[in-house]
């Protein structure tokens, strides 16, 4: 690194100091460490100031250092420095606003605490000059009184609490949060001066950003005096009640993160609460989108599927399952059988946002077939009419899932032992999926006979015969012209074919995560890809990867090619009927 030193003096007097420092820290490991020790020994020193010139640092490009990069440097030293604690401030306030909505925006705050409470003097320093600074230091105030607390909790609780009623609102936010921040003893006097002090303003405060703050303190408390629980619930229950949008995602927090700590009766009064979020809060959706997977995952799913079903139901021109990513893929893992739980409850139901929640957790499967089964008790006191209304649902939803429909209408024929559905079923089960799947379907029947018994087995094999019958009738009549087009149909065909599969294929890769980060070669013919790199000599290798052929079978629905609106049409009539309720 050469005189470290002598580098750093020089630059701070010619002016590129943060970029000597970027790109010293750049550098190996070691040399990261002596040049945090160089920099708190030359502060301290007073042969340079840091924080004057770290408090130049822009966001921006073409200043020829990393913004985040070069402020991590200010994060790792600050707390041994030796400065004023109103520089220091300032510096921290513009290096936390230059950031902006970054996730890594308030990282500074930490050393911030740490530097305040290094010193006695500096917390209460820090809070006189919030209190003067007309709202320049407000975001500060939380740390400040964290700090303190670390001195004297006593003393910066009940600062805080004084603060909860200042006239400036934006010293009220912070102060609130600040009770539930602050690193309590094991002293339950002071635990419940913070619960007084959050019931009373609750009771009186109307401010929405306020209450969130107020719901996240009351539960941080809890956390640290579990015997207090109905007075969370009393607390964070007002807020709901008062507040809004900021509430409500201060909530949808407590069960994305703390699902298992939330008392029983408080988590029915926030799911409740959590059935009026606004499609547009994407943030509040993602944390209940948490939240839910937690819930389904538990032995008794009930109350996540209720919560789910009624936030879908009072949404649903806004909102559908495929918004909840995590939740979508933790019912496909089927665990404790949630999907079959689900698919029998909202089949039933056939409402369009929940038969379409279905569809989208089958067609996460690409590469195989999902074999579902009826939850028995979902379907009970369920009568025919509602097992062939089930039925036809399913195929209306899941046509182009055959397999997986067909499994479901097999399951639908162990619980009915009614004749007439038995053969309508059957009926359904020969037309439409037999016919226009004639083999995936039919294998899947023949290998599903063999472990069949009584009605049902009959059932199956009497589909299983009249599409035989039906495929050797088709073969009977010989070359029907009309169902064979021309040469110049079936190229105009595949060529739109062929647009349609390439413009698919290219919207797919906008949204892959794999395509974005590594680099994409068109071959246009040989066995082999070739390509080079660079090894730690620096000298190119030539790599070859030969190349492997695959593929895969897509069955076309017969009826696609013979009569595609009359399918269309039976399809959008099975997924549009609705039974009297």
């Amino acid at each position: 690194m050469g005189n470290l030193k002598n580098d750093l003096i020089n630059a701070y007097k010619e002016g590129n100091f943060l970029q000597v420092v970027y790109q010293q820290y750049r550098g190996e490991q070691e040399n990261r460490s002596r040049l945090s020790e160089e920099l708190i020994i030359l502060h301290n020193e007073g042969l340079l100031d840091v924080i004057e010139r770290f408090r130049s640092l822009e966001n921006k490009s073409g200043n020829g250092h990393d913004f985040f990069l070069t402020r991590h440097i200010l994060e790792k030293i600050l707390q041994h420095l030796n400065a004023p604690i109103q520089s220091v401030m300032d510096c921290v306030s513009h290096l936390v606003s230059e950031a902006g909505q970054d996730m890594a925006a308030t990282a500074l705050i930490g050393p911030f605490i740490d530097f305040c409470a290094a010193e006695p003097s500096r917390p209460e320093e820090s809070l006189k000059q919030i209190l003067a600074s007309s709202g320049q230091f407000d975001d500060l105030l939380t740390a400040t009184i964290i700090a303190g607390s670390r001195i004297d909790t006593g003393y910066y609780l009940s600062e805080a609490i004084k603060l909860t009623e200042h006239e400036n609102i934006e010293i009220r936010k912070r102060a609130v949060f600040s009770l539930g921040s602050i690193q309590y003893p094991q002293d339950a006097t002071l635990l419940n001066r913070a619960f007084d002090c959050l019931e009373l303003s609750v009771s009186k405060e109307n401010d929405d950003s306020l209450l969130g703050n107020l719901t996240k303190s009351t539960f941080n408390l809890y956390k640290l005096d579990k015997t207090q629980e109905e007075r969370i619930i009393h607390i964070i229950n007002s807020a709901m009640l008062r507040g809004d949008i900021h509430v409500l995602y201060a909530a949808s927090e407590l069960i994305g993160f703390y699902l298992n700590e939330i008392p029983e009766t408080l988590l029915d009064i926030i799911l409740g609460h959590l059935s009026k979020v606004s499609p547009e809060h994407k943030g509040t959706l993602d944390n209940i989108d948490f939240g839910l997977v937690k819930l389904l995952g538990k032995e008794d799913p009930t109350r996540g599927i209720v919560f789910l079903e009624g936030l879908l139901l009072a949404n649903s021109k806004d909102i559908s399952l495929d918004i909840f990513d995590s939740v979508v893929h933790e019912i496909y893992k089927n665990k404790k059988n949630v999907l079959n739980k689900l698919l029998t409850r909202w089949f039933l139901r056939g409402d369009r946002v929940l038969c379409r929640g279905i569809q989208s957790v089958i067609n996460k499967a690409h590469d195989h077939d999902i074999l579902l089964e009826i939850d028995s008790s979902e379907l009970a006191y369920t009568d025919s009419l509602n097992i062939v209304f089930f039925a036809r649902k399913t195929i209306g939803y899941l046509f182009f899932k055959p397999v997986t429909a067909a499994s479901v209408i097999v399951s639908l024929m162990h619980h009915t032992t009614d004749d007439e559905t038995l053969n309508e079923l059957g009926e359904l089960l020969f037309y439409p999926l037999l016919v226009n799947f004639s083999g995936k379907v039919n294998d899947y029947m023949v290998q599903q006979v063999k472990d069949e018994s009584g009605k049902v087995k009959a059932t199956i094999i009497k589909a299983i015969k009249k599409i035989n019958k039906y495929l050797d009738d088709l073969k009977s009549t010989g070359t029907v012209r009309v169902l064979h087009p021309s040469q110049t149909h079936r190229d105009a065909h595949l060529k739109h074919f062929s647009r349609i599969m390439s413009e698919s294929f290219k919207k797919a890769e906008k949204e892959s995560v794999f395509l974005s980060i590594v680099s994409k070669s068109v071959l246009l013919y040989g066995k082999k890809s070739i390509c080079y790199v660079s090894g730690p000599d620096e000298l190119s290798n030539r790599m070859e990867t030969p190349l492997q052929m695959h593929g895969s079978d897509v069955e076309i629905p017969r009826m696609e090619l013979i009569d595609p609106y009359g399918l269309d049409y039976m399809l959008r009539v099975f997924r549009a009927e609705q039974r009297k309720k």
